[in-house]
């Protein structure tokens, strides 16, 4: 059984254009710390199934951000290189 303060993380090879999601199931919810990319370009994108902000195109390798997820507002972190990428978050569950 998940309990608060248990890590949530991923790492993924990406293709160009792709995504990444940081999305819990049911009723979990998520404080995400860590994106971690290559030397690349990514955008962060927060996302509810029809609504878009994307607020940060980033090239290095690592960022800090405190950004709260759920099933219903959820993190996409998407490869905007022209090559497959490993994109990775971790982070932790606030709330099951």
């Amino acid at each position: 059984m998940p309990a608060v303060g248990d890590m949530r993380s991923d790492l993924q090879p990406v293709t160009a254009g792709a995504y990444l999601e940081a999305k819990p199931s049911g009723t979990e919810e998520w404080v995400i710390h860590n994106v971690y990319s290559p030397e690349t370009s990514i955008i962060l994108r927060y996302f509810d199934g029809t609504n878009v902000v994307d607020f940060v195109t980033q090239a290095g390798p690592f960022l800090n951000v405190q950004i709260h997820v759920s099933a219903t507002r959820w993190l996409r972190i998407v490869n905007n290189d022209a090559a497959t990428q490993n994109l990775a978050y971790d982070g932790i569950l606030m709330h099951t």
